[in-house]
């Protein structure tokens, strides 16, 4: 609660995407899809240049991957710099959190911190399906 009501007052701006559990195979088909979804979007819309993303070790190959594909479609430019970091990265743990807390709130029953964070920012909610 204590975390949550401090997110509360911090300039948050985000967005949750949840999907549902799959393949380890189908978990990296939903991330590039979701990942060719979001980067374009946080590029041009939310004029974001730099995008970090949780390390996955041997998996952030599959994240450059993608991004690559991104870059020659001209879907985002040269210009979006990507990177991983570890779990001891600390920006990485409040959208953790936050995500976290969305899934407490809609899939265990626990929806107090969630409440607090969405009360105090607008944070969009995407379910995103894997194909």
């Amino acid at each position: 609660m204590v975390i949550a009501e401090v997110l509360a007052t911090l300039p948050l701006h985000g967005a949750v995407i949840a999907t549902t559990s799959t393949t380890d195979s189908g978990q990296e088909k939903a991330r590039a899809r979701l990942l060719c979804d979001l980067l374009p979007r946080l590029q041009h819309v939310e004029r974001v240049g730099h995008v970090v993303l949780e390390s996955r070790a041997g998996g952030d190959r599959f994240d450059r991957r993608t991004l690559n594909r991104l870059r020659m479609a001209r879907q985002v430019s040269a210009g979006l710099r990507l990177d991983h970091a570890g779990k001891e990265f600390a920006l990485l743990w409040t959208a953790d959190f936050v995500a976290s807390s969305y899934v407490a709130a809609t899939r265990h029953s626990e929806p107090k911190p969630w409440e607090i964070i969405n009360g105090a920012h607008l944070i969009e909610i995407t379910e995103f399906a894997p194909r």
